[in-house]
C-alpha cells in the first residue's frame, strides 16, 4: 500500500490543489509503501493548474522512522472514477530530528515541458537519513541541488545507482542532468554508494553530467564510483571537507565511433584544492 495526496475533483468550484505537503513521523513510525503525490487533471475547472510546490517530511521521536517505498509523483492509476496525472516533486525537505530510512527512491519530477528545471533536496537537523536512490530521470530536470543545512549524514545506498538520470549502457533512456550542486550551511556528510562498503559503491550514472560543484559544501563528500558523465566536458570542484570519488568506465574525448565527423575535443577538470587532507581521486 501507500499514502496518496490529491483532490479528486476537477471542476469549478470544487477543484482544489495540494500545493504543500507537510508530513510528520513521530518516532518508530513506518509507512509500508510509497508516499505518492500524483494529482488529478483539473483542466475542467477553467483555472490554471499550479501543481505541488514542496514536500516536507519531519522525522521526530525517540526511535528511527521508516518509509519502505519511494517518494513519487507519477501516475498511480488507482481509481476508475478520476484520472491521476504526474505532479511536481521538485522541492523535498527532510527535517531530521530523528533518523529516517527511505528504502525506496526520491523520484524528482517536473510537470512542465521546458527542459533544464532545477530540483532541490534540503536537509536540516542532526540525525542521519538514508535513501536508495535520487532519481532525476524526468526529462525536464537539468539541475539537482543538495542543500545540507544539518549535521547528520545522508547516505544513498547506490545499488542501482545512488544518483540516476535515466540512461545507462544496456538500458537506454535519455540523459538529461547537466549540473549537480552540493551546498548548505551545515557540517553534515553526504555519501553516494554502499553504506557499509561491503559491495561496490555505485555512486553516479548521468551520461550528460558536465558539472559537479561542491564549492559551497563543508561536510564530507563521498561520491562512490562514477561510471557515467559527459565524456567531452566535465568539471568537478570540491568543498572543504574530506572528499572521495572514483571515475570508472568513462573515456575522455571518446572517438567519433558513429562517423558523424563531430569534434571530440574536450576537457575534464578536477579541482580538489580546498578539500581536506586525505581526500582521494581515483
Amino acid at each position: 500500500g501507500y499514502l496518496m495526496y490529491n483532490d479528486p475533483q476537477n471542476t469549478f468550484p470544487g477543484a482544489q490543489e495540494v500545493r504543500t505537503l507537510d508530513f510528520t513521523l513521530e518516532g518508530g513510525s513506518k509507512v509500508s509503501g510509497s508516499i505518492n503525490v500524483s494529482t488529478t487533471d483539473k483542466s475542467g475547472s477553467g483555472l490554471t493548474q499550479q501543481y505541488l510546490d514542496v514536500i516536507t517530511i519531519h522525522s521526530k521521536g525517540t526511535s528511527p522512522n521508516t518509509i519502505t517505498g519511494s517518494i513519487i509523483g507519477t501516475n498511480a492509476d488507482v481509481s476508475t472514477t478520476v484520472v491521476e496525472v504526474e505532479n511536481n516533486v521538485q522541492k523535498v525537505v527532510l527535517d531530521l530530528q530523528q533518523q529516517l530510512n527511505i528504502e525506496g527512491d526520491i523520484v524528482f519530477t517536473n510537470r512542465g515541458t521546458v527542459a533544464g528545471q532545477t530540483a532541490t533536496l534540503t536537509l536540516t537537523g542532526a540525525a542521519n537519513a538514508s535513501v536508495q536512490q535520487l532519481d532525476v530521470s524526468d526529462a525536464e530536470i537539468g539541475t539537482l541541488v543538495v542543500v545540507q543545512n544539518g549535521s547528520g549524514t545522508l547516505t544513498q545506498a547506490g545499488t542501482s545507482p545512488a544518483l540516476f538520470d535515466g540512461t545507462d549502457t544496456g538500458i537506454g533512456g535519455v540523459a538529461n542532468l547537466e549540473t549537480l550542486t552540493f551546498t548548505g550551511t551545515g557540517t553534515g556528510n553526504i555519501k553516494f554508494g554502499d553504506a557499509d562498503s561491503t559491495t561496490s559503491p555505485w555512486g553516479i550514472t548521468a551520461e550528460n553530467l558536465s558539472t559537479i560543484n561542491a564549492s559551497g559544501f563543508a561536510g564530507g563528500l563521498d561520491l562512490g564510483a562514477i561510471d557515467g558523465v559527459d565524456n567531452r566536458d566535465f568539471t568537478f570542484t570540491s568543498g572543504t571537507g574530506l572528499t572521495k570519488l572514483t571515475m570508472v568506465s568513462d573515456t575522455l574525448n571518446a572517438d567519433d565511433t558513429a562517423g558523424l565527423g563531430l569534434d571530440q575535443s574536450g576537457t575534464w577538470t578536477f579541482n580538489l584544492a580546498n578539500a581536506a587532507a586525505g581526500s582521494q581521486l581515483h
